[in-house]
């Protein structure tokens, strides 16, 4: 399993907003930092806390502060975005696409 730095753009269907930024989660400092796995888990680098993707409710102003569950097709995409612009690897991309692809399944 490896792991990158969680960047992206916001992955919630609608979300105009196509800036690239790093997450962090409720409780954790701003500064801390999210990683991602290529098996779509979650990781906190400040708790160490741990989640499935699609467990995750983002928010990047799209709605005021409201925060909403990430949709499939749009984490595709912007994963995609992120392949296409050398962010991260081939491979990173398709075993990442790949589980979330599968966990989708649990949340749907």
């Amino acid at each position: 399993m490896s792991e990158i730095v969680f960047k992206s753009a916001c992955p919630i269907m609608g979300c105009i907003n196509n800036e690239i930024q790093t997450w962090h989660h409720t409780g954790c400092p701003s500064d801390s930092h999210e990683y991602i796995s290529d098996q779509a888990i979650v990781r906190c680098d400040y708790c160490g806390k741990k989640w499935d993707f699609f467990a995750t409710q983002f928010n990047c102003n799209h709605g005021g502060d409201k925060s909403e569950k990430p949709c499939l097709r749009k984490a595709i995409n912007v994963f995609s975005c992120l392949a296409a612009e050398n962010e991260i690897s081939k491979d990173f991309y398709f075993r990442v696409v790949r589980s979330l692809i599968d966990q989708a399944g649990k949340y749907e």
